[in-house]
């Protein structure tokens, strides 16, 4: 259950996001002001007005995009495909940006696992979508089976409709269930980020880590994430070296 409401929150995050970056980015002119930095090649002014947008707690797909884009002139890949990432997620169907994500990922030597099948699907929908049909479902099927005799319906002709709900919340968990590991992980954003054996300073180094690797997170204490590495081990990185991909702030 823990699992499953952080999922939902994570999709409700996503879907809010969403629709008030879609409703709202077009009446701030630091969007355009940021594009057009971009198009002159002033990348570094591009990002801050990116950044100032994002400030307002505005998230789209073409935000994080071109964030991350000013970003990859400039070479801070980890950033980069933080934000191609984070753009992803609002846009699971985007093939531009997944062919961006891949070609950095590809510059940063990193390598970038081919998707199964499974895996594809359950992005077809966004984890917003996925969390409503399994809602929905649920309750039409409780509802199916639990109201009909109350009002004198005969139970037996609502069999099928309930089945029916109920497979389509059961094809929902299993969806986000295979999204899961996406939204608890996060991506290495420096080129110094170390795995340390406690969250200090002075505590002692476990490995060094690839600017732009994704990490799987498991909490988060005293200014540093735990999180576990390609070769699982676990250990703790600054905050200020990783960030995680589903995060209400820049």
């Amino acid at each position: 259950m823990k699992i499953l409401r952080q999922l939902v929150y994570s999709g409700i995050w996503i879907g809010v996001a969403l629709t008030a970056a879609q409703a709202e980015l077009g009446e701030h002119g630091l969007f355009e002001r940021g594009n057009s930095a971009y198009a002159e090649g002033r990348f570094d002014d591009a990002t801050v007005f990116y950044r100032e947008v994002l400030n307002m707690d505005l998230h789209s797909p073409e935000l994080h995009f071109n964030l991350g884009s000013a970003y990859a002139q400039q070479e801070k890949y980890g950033l980069t495909i933080l934000h191609f990432e984070r753009a992803l997620l609002l846009d699971p169907d985007n093939g531009e940006i997944r062919a961006n994500l891949d070609h950095v990922a590809t510059l940063a030597r990193l390598n970038v696992p081919d998707w199964n099948w499974w895996e594809s699907a359950s992005f077809f929908f966004s984890a917003n979508t996925w969390a409503f049909l399994a809602m929905a479902g649920f309750w039409c099927a409780v509802i199916l089976l639990i109201v009909p005799p109350l009002v004198g319906s005969r139970r037996r002709r609502f069999y099928g409709w309930a089945t029916t709900a109920f497979s389509i919340a059961l094809v929902a968990v299993a969806a986000l269930w295979v999204q899961h590991p996406t939204f608890s992980s996060g991506v290495v954003i420096t080129s110094d980020a170390v795995l340390k054996v406690a969250p200090t300073e002075s505590s002692p180094i476990v490995s060094q880590l690839r600017e732009g690797s994704q990490l799987s997170l498991i909490r988060y204490d005293r200014g540093h994430y735990y999180v576990v590495n390609e070769r699982g081990e676990p250990g703790w990185v600054a905050e200020t070296d990783y960030a995680p991909l589903v995060d209400p702030s820049p």
